[in-house]
């Protein structure tokens, strides 16, 4: 069976990818090396970091440690998402477990440069600029 064009475009992308990483697939990995914690670190995500969101008409927050966990309504998160799934569970009448979640662009704590509200993944995306910036500057391959 002959592969589809689109199906061969894929894999042949894939294959350049691995050998130049450029494009979305190097972004993706490059996103999920990043956790809260390195946020922290690098001052983009103040603690105790106060997280907030509004879902279906309702305002929802979070508290955030710097050992990365995030606390709702007394329950201590492993993860954004996990959080954001805690907070949002109450909303739907006859569900027991947590509704899934993507963590970083549900909740919102306040920019320490803006002084705005905006989602945890802008704060990442903006770590990640400044660390293909940084690369840039010195000169490394791969920038």
């Amino acid at each position: 069976m002959v592969p589809s064009p689109a199906v061969a475009t894929a894999k042949g992308a894939r294959a350049t990818a691995a050998s130049a990483p450029t494009g979305r697939s190097e972004r993706a990995v490059a996103k999920s090396e990043v956790s809260p914690q390195i946020l922290i670190h690098e001052g983009l995500l103040p603690v105790p970091a106060q997280i907030f969101t509004r879902h279906r008409g309702k305002d929802l927050s979070a508290t955030g440690a710097p050992d990365g966990t995030v606390v709702v309504d007394g329950v201590s998160c492993s993860s954004l998402s996990a959080a954001g799934g805690e907070a949002r569970k109450h909303l739907y009448r006859g569900h027991r477990k947590e509704p899934a979640t993507n963590g970083w662009t549900f909740w919102h704590p306040t920019d320490p440069t803006t002084k705005q509200e905006v989602a945890v993944d802008v704060l990442r995306d903006r770590y990640l600029q400044g660390k293909k910036d940084e690369a840039k500057r010195s000169g490394k391959p791969g920038s």
